[in-house]
């Protein structure tokens, strides 16, 4: 009999308290999916920044009649100039980094040799209209040549880091 008592206390209990049963669960529901959107959104941006923040992005200025015209244009040779002693363009052919007719943009991967000395300086692009025999240069961007992290595991060589800021 004393049972019957706590049971039915249990179940008036339950009754009164609903509404704030409800509200409490509906609100722990609510807030446990927006934690969800907001460290999936955050740990996407972060990663994406971390991707970014290794690239760097020159663009070259070319005169107007030169850029629409690839007839007058020909090819454009490229060149980084500014470089720290150590870091170079990767995979340059004989006549350097060229664009030809066909292309309108280029990647260029900068190597910084294992003993490249830690600095910062800013660092420009520079293409050659061959055709008129200009040169016309990017605005600077500050190159930073990082010392590198070792490495825990494998025999690779360590790398300095290179990092832009534009």
């Amino acid at each position: 009999m004393r049972w019957r008592f706590f049971v039915s206390e249990a179940l008036n209990s339950i009754r009164g308290n609903a509404a704030t049963t409800l509200a409490a669960t509906v609100t722990v529901l609510i807030v446990t999916f927006l934690m969800g959107i907001f460290v999936t959104t955050g740990w996407w941006v972060y990663h994406y920044a971390v991707e970014k923040r290794n690239e760097v992005t020159v663009k070259l200025y070319l005169p107007p009649d030169y850029a629409s015209s690839v007839d007058k244009r020909g090819e454009v040779a490229n060149d980084v100039r500014n470089l720290p002693y150590g870091v170079k363009v990767d995979d340059v052919g004989l006549n350097g980094v060229l664009i030809t007719e066909a292309q309108t943009e280029r990647v260029v991967t900068l190597y910084a040799e294992p003993w490249t000395e830690p600095s910062g300086r800013p660092i420009y692009a520079v293409g050659k209209i061959e055709a008129a025999g200009t040169e016309h240069s990017s605005a600077p961007v500050r190159l930073t040549v990082d010392a590198a992290e070792p490495v825990a595991h494998g025999p690779s060589p360590m790398r300095p880091s290179l990092n832009a800021e534009h």
